[in-house]
């Protein structure tokens, strides 16, 4: 479910709806922002699922370069082929070899946005090993430091960097110097996060009071970040600056509601479980095919945007069009997911 949810944050978050409290005035402002806000825990929420999936095995150097390394560099390599072929042949752009060599090194082709996380994904890991020994020590001290530092250059700052400009005063810059790459890395902090909170904290044991005060929390999160931001945007234009003040906060409440409400406990005096719903099985169908969409997403908008756009955004808007293109984007790059992984198993 949270593989599957964070997927389609991800499509919304390349879609015009996420930047509609950009354009967005009087009532119709705020709702959008708050949408925005929540669309954010998108990569984080994969980060989290990375390491509670990844951080608790115990693979040699030379099984993740076998197992995950080399399949994600191929990934890597052919997809991103696959999509400037489109853009050369769809866009009528000139093919340049020495372009895509140097863009596919460097990972700054252009339009090609959203494969950042590929080569982050890389480097994660790279160092999966050393990610390891640091998760599989973790003690509440070291989560809780982890979570402080990141809150004082995530939340801190910014908020008093708001107050200053108000004022007029120059902004507080914290020296590079200060090396802060485990909290401020996405896929460092988050896999480590997601691991600590999988594995040491049992949401059985959470008591009502408790959860009030992590959905209290979130809750205040939202409204902090939307409040940051409005403020951004009446006084001098709005950016996505703002928008993360509190996203650590959200995709671990969120983390931790989906899996207490999909956990399921073992009978008293037998071992057997019930039978999964509908819903789960949908959920569990989709969810191994959510990396093929988020790869095949960018092709598929080259492909069928612009005609939709045209068709559809003078009839439905702006919001009920970026719906509609999330829709068709995931089910479309999921029915082609599936169709290879069948493919590719019946010819091996």
């Amino acid at each position: 479910m949270l593989r599957v949810t964070a997927i389609l944050l991800v499509l919304l978050n390349h879609l015009p709806v996420y930047r509609m409290f950009m354009s967005q005035h009087g009532v119709g402002e705020i709702p959008c922002l708050i949408f925005s806000v929540l669309v954010r825990i998108n990569v984080p929420l994969f980060a989290m699922l990375s390491g509670a999936l990844l951080l608790g095995r115990d693979e040699s150097y030379g099984e993740i370069w076998h197992k995950r390394l080399k399949n994600m560099l191929l990934v890597t390599v052919g997809c991103s082929l696959l999509l400037y072929l489109g853009f050369v042949f769809l866009r009528h752009r000139p093919f340049s070899v020495s372009e895509l060599v140097y863009g596919l090194l460097a990972g700054n082709l252009k339009n090609f946005d959203s494969y950042w996380f590929l080569y982050a994904y890389l480097g994660f890991l790279l160092f999966l090993p050393f990610f390891r020994h640091i998760a599989q020590r973790m003690k509440s001290a070291d989560f809780c430091l982890l979570l402080g530092v990141h809150a004082f250059l995530s939340t801190v700052i910014p908020l008093v960097n708001l107050v200053l400009k108000f004022a007029d005063l120059p902004p507080v810059v914290l020296s590079d110097n200060i090396n802060t790459a485990l909290v401020r890395a996405p896929l460092i902090f988050y896999p480590l996060i997601g691991y600590f909170v999988d594995k040491k904290i049992d949401v059985d044991a959470i008591t009502r009071r408790q959860w009030l005060v992590l959905c209290l929390c979130a809750s205040l999160g939202v409204a902090f970040t939307a409040g940051a931001t409005f403020v951004q945007g009446i006084t001098w234009g709005y950016t996505q600056s703002f928008l993360n003040l509190f996203t650590y906060v959200l995709v671990i409440v969120f983390f931790l509601v989906v899996k207490k409400f999909f956990s399921v406990s073992r009978c008293s005096d037998t071992d057997v479980q019930p039978a999964p719903s509908f819903f789960v099985r949908v959920v569990s169908f989709f969810s191994p095919l959510c990396f093929g969409v988020y790869l095949l997403d960018p092709l598929l908008k080259l492909m069928v945007y612009d005609e939709l756009k045209a068709a559809t955004v003078s009839v439905v808007g702006w919001p009920l069009f970026s719906l509609l293109m999330c829709l068709v984007s995931f089910l479309t790059c999921a029915c082609v997911t599936w169709l290879f992984l069948k493919l590719r198993k019946s010819l091996m």
